[in-house]
């Protein structure tokens, strides 16, 4: 997880990163472990300054990901 965080932050635009990131929250649901996620996310930043798990949790914010899950409580 952690390096496939590095890799897509490596990216030098926007538009690359916005290529790769679908793949981030469908890789997330496939392992499960959603706080896992949002914590190591939380380390890094699109070329656009969007922290990643923000993103993340914008993203998966829907039934089809992590049901019942309250975002209010969220970082």
């Amino acid at each position: 997880m952690i390096c496939l965080a590095h890799k897509i932050s490596d990216r030098p635009n926007q538009s690359e990163f916005d290529l790769l990131w679908p793949q981030i929250p469908i890789m997330g649901v496939a392992s499960g472990f959603y706080s896992v996620w949002v914590t190591v996310l939380g380390n890094f930043k699109d070329p656009s300054g969007t922290n990643y798990a923000k993103r993340f949790v914008a993203d998966t914010n829907s039934p089809l990901y992590y049901p019942n899950t309250n975002i209010a409580y969220l970082p």
